[in-house]
Formats: structure tokens, C-alpha cells, sequence
């Protein structure tokens, strides 16, 4: 994955990536929610999957309002953000390799 382009971006530790997540989210006011983590894949020691806060992991919840007039006060924030941030660990290297979407679409900084 790391002579191919699909992964454009890598760290020595996960200490680089733990410094570099953190200031990406502070630097942008934004979010990333971990969505995925599959186990059992001998190539991986871990493969985790983000994406942003304002895509929206929920889904549609099964629920019948009692008072379906009634209107929120404060909208939601789910846009379908595409923002999404893939991570490879591999076993035996302490390299870490990740495919990072940045594009947003909604503000960013104080506007979000």
C-alpha cells in the first residue's frame, strides 16, 4: 500500500499520528467519529475508519414521533459530510498509513 498512491499519507509512530489527528481536528473545528474497525484481517495489525462528525453514523431510527408537528429548535447537523480518514497498521513495522479524504461540505473554523 505505501509504493501505491491510494494511501497518501504516512507516519513513523503512532504517536506522529496521535499529534497529527489531534491538530487537524483543532486546527479545522471539526470531528471524526470511528466507524469501523475489522478484526481478524492477518495483513492488519489494525485498520480503523473515520469520517467526519457531520456525515452522520446513525442511520434512520425505527421511531414513530408521539407529536410529529412539532419542530426541533435546533436543527440537526448531519450534511453527509465526505471527509473520511482511513488508517493501516501493519504488523511487524511501527509505519502507519493513511488515506485522508479532506473535502468538507460545510464550513469549517469558527463558522462550523
Amino acid at each position: 500500500d505505501s509504493n501505491s498512491n491510494e494511501f497518501n499519507l504516512g507516519w513513523d509512530t503512532i504517536r506522529e499520528f496521535d499529534v497529527w489527528f489531534a491538530n487537524e481536528q483543532l486546527a479545522k473545528c471539526f470531528d471524526f467519529c470511528l466507524v469501523q474497525t475489522p478484526t481478524g484481517l492477518p495483513q492488519f495489525e489494525k485498520k480503523l475508519r473515520y469520517i467526519c462528525s457531520r456525515h452522520g453514523t446513525g442511520g434512520v431510527k425505527e421511531y414513530t414521533k408521539q407529536f410529529p408537528e412539532r419542530e426541533r429548535k435546533i436543527p440537526g447537523k448531519h450534511t453527509g459530510c465526505q471527509c473520511a480518514l482511513a488508517v493501516k497498521h501493519y504488523p511487524n513495522t511501527h509505519r502507519i498509513l493513511g488515506k485522508y479524504s479532506a473535502t468538507h461540505n460545510h464550513p469549517l473554523s469558527q463558522e462550523n
